[in-house]
């Protein structure tokens, strides 16, 4: 008992420290302009409602897309998993990459709001049709082979069946809501300064005008929309991989193009860009070698991100089952990005290599609570029972841990931390905060794009996915050797 209290008490301090130094130095702003406050606050619903709607919309192109497929001669059931993982590749890659991608193909982008939104339903529409596949597939499977051979269309059927899935429909339209709203790094860079949101604001609050108070009051408004809206009794479904025999009845030869195009299109405009970038890199005096000094910082801060994440999510699970730690995780939600990094100006020093460490626990903070949330949640819940049985039995929270949980959660601590490294390298927006400089390659690809040399960033933006394989392959590795140690053990 004293073991679970203590590790509530660690994360309680761990997710609440941001807002701890903040109050230590600044007190709450009372008086507000409503106005300027309505007006950002108008700009993040708006774009959040018209990301969830258009990724919504493409989702379920993409899904019918990814039905006509598997009724086509070509495929095999093996190409499921691939065609999955495509799929979900854009949310799962860092936004700069996105962006870069968008920048420089849309000519001339759009910015503010509708760049944003753009930006938002290219990241968001593979996780949707992904989660309304899973939706279709265990709730109407029977409905649809009945349908089918009733001789009802695809659309007529959709129609029917609506009322049965508003709930989980709105879920998953809350649940890509959310994402939008508290988006930081996209409005930045998409919005062009036309598209001031929540977090746009607090950032300007604290960057230009200094005044901490109101930035602060800004952030924990926000914070309760999110935790009002999170509240809402609704749960997107997460098992989103399958192997199921394709439903009859629903496709459609537009949505498979724009399968196509999604999962393909954007990866060999990338690949064909990258290369041509790599005449401007040479190019540019001093370029290339300003890269490679930035190569093992870049590396070995998405390694530390990896194990900080990692790390935690092993603590949660020494824990388990402990469900006022899950609720405390789950239901907490991360402060602006903008509120983080300047936090953390006043968090120990300033100077090398303590900036450094700062900006890799800081960035650990603001994803932890998505990835627990992200499966690792589910996964410890299905080894609840296995962690009673063990209880009864007398073992220890040593044994339970080395012997039960860890051998199952080696494979999810493996993804989850690649991602995070991931993830990590990619992340520009809390550097720019906390570094002031380039100093990683993510912040350099920002200033290249700043600067409109998008063939250069498109190179070194290969290179940091180099490196995003090569912390995968870190992490595999010692997942693997840890499983063989344990076998050898048992």
């Amino acid at each position: 008992m004293s073991t679970r209290w203590g590790l509530f008490a660690f994360f309680l301090i761990f997710l609440f420290f941001p807002y701890g130094i903040l109050l230590s130095k600044f007190s709450l702003a009372l008086q507000l302009d409503v106005p300027e406050l309505w007006w950002a606050f108008k700009n993040s619903t708006l774009q959040a409602l018209m990301s969830s709607v258009g990724s919504f919309f493409a989702g379920l192109f993409l899904l019918l897309g990814f039905f006509q497929v598997q009724r086509a001669s070509f495929y095999r059931l093996w190409m499921t998993r691939p065609l999955e993982v495509l799929l979900l590749l854009p949310n799962f890659l860092p936004p700069l990459f996105i962006l870069l991608v968008l920048l420089s193909l849309v000519q001339p982008f759009p910015t503010g709001i509708p760049g944003v939104v753009l930006v938002h339903i290219m990241m968001n529409a593979g996780l949707v049709a992904l989660l309304l596949k899973s939706l279709i597939e265990n709730k109407l499977r029977p409905l649809v082979e009945a349908a089918y051979m009733e001789g009802s269309g695809q659309w007529r059927f959709f129609q029917a069946s609506f009322g049965m899935l508003r709930r989980d429909l709105f879920a998953i339209f809350l649940f890509v809501f959310i994402l939008c709203f508290c988006s930081f790094s996209v409005p930045l860079i998409a919005g062009g300064g036309k598209a001031t949101t929540l977090e746009i604001l607090i950032y300007e609050k604290i960057r230009i005008s200094g005044a901490w108070g109101e930035a602060l009051s800004l952030s924990f408004i926000q914070m309760l929309l999110i935790l009002l809206l999170s509240s809402v009794p609704f749960q997107a479904r997460k098992n989103l991989f399958s192997s199921q025999n394709p439903l009859p009845m629903l496709k459609s030869r537009v949505g498979m193009v724009l399968l196509f195009l999604y999962c393909f299109g954007l990866i060999f405009y990338f690949l064909s860009q990258s290369l041509k970038g790599w005449l401007q890199v040479f190019a540019v005096q001093g370029l290339w070698q300003a890269a490679l000094e930035l190569l093992p910082f870049s590396l070995m801060f998405g390694l530390s991100v990896g194990g900080l994440v990692a790390f935690l999510l092993l603590l949660t699970a020494w824990g388990a089952p402990d469900e006022k730690l899950h609720r405390l995780i789950s239901g907490m939600v991360s402060p602006s990005t903008a509120l983080m990094g300047f936090s953390l100006l006043f968090f120990i020093s300033n100077e090398s290599p303590w900036v450094e460490i700062k900006w890799a626990l800081g960035f650990a903070y603001l994803i932890f609570s998505t990835l627990y949330r992200w499966g690792w949640d589910q996964k410890l819940s299905g080894l609840r029972d296995q962690i009673q049985v063990a209880n009864l039995l007398g073992a220890s929270r040593h044994l339970i841990f080395t012997d039960i949980l860890l051998p199952q959660l080696l494979n999810p601590l493996a993804w989850i931390a690649s991602v995070a490294s991931l993830w990590a390298l990619g992340d520009f927006a809390l550097g720019k905060i906390v570094m002031g400089r380039d100093a990683s390659l993510s912040l350099l690809i920002e200033t290249l794009m700043s600067s409109y040399r998008l063939p250069a960033a498109h190179a070194l933006m290969g290179l940091l996915l180099v490196m995003g394989c090569l912390c995968f392959l870190f992490f595999w590795g010692i997942a693997y050797v840890s499983r063989r140690a344990l076998a050898e053990k048992i």
